[in-house]
């Protein structure tokens, strides 16, 4: 398993992707055990100019409304994502809306919400300060 890792996962792909098994764990203590969102389809149309050069997919055992309000929810710190927080420009996230997440005193990521489509879709820039 370890050489597996070692030839798939760089050191920050791993990072990553265990981000998303955090985030995993995170939703499915929750009591909402409803159906597992399904991934969301890449679409080659779409305003990123294209497909993303790397993309991650696991199935979380959550409703999409409770896998949206952990990635959208400010003022939290995310065990799952470094211990980040999330402060918005606005109260909600809509297009246009600026976002910071980081730490306090330490913004790791600043951008701008380009597409919302609550609870399915959140589209994003992403301007990393790291």
């Amino acid at each position: 398993m370890q050489e597996m890792q070692a030839r798939w996962l760089g050191r920050f792909t791993a990072a990553g992707a265990q981000s998303l098994l955090d985030l995993r764990t995170h939703l499915e203590q929750e009591d909402d055990m409803s159906a597992p969102t399904a991934p969301a389809s890449i679409d080659p149309d779409s305003t990123d100019g294209g497909v993303p050069d790397h993309v991650f997919t696991i199935v979380i055992r959550c409703s999409a409304q409770r896998l949206w309000e952990a990635l959208t929810e400010t003022g939290v710190a995310r065990s799952w994502f470094f211990d980040t927080t999330a402060t918005l420009s606005t109260d909600t996230w809509e297009v246009g809306t600026a976002y910071t997440m980081g730490m306090p005193g330490f913004p790791m990521m600043v951008g701008t919400v380009l597409e919302v489509d609550e609870p399915h879709r959140l589209v994003i820039t992403l301007d990393a300060r790291w």
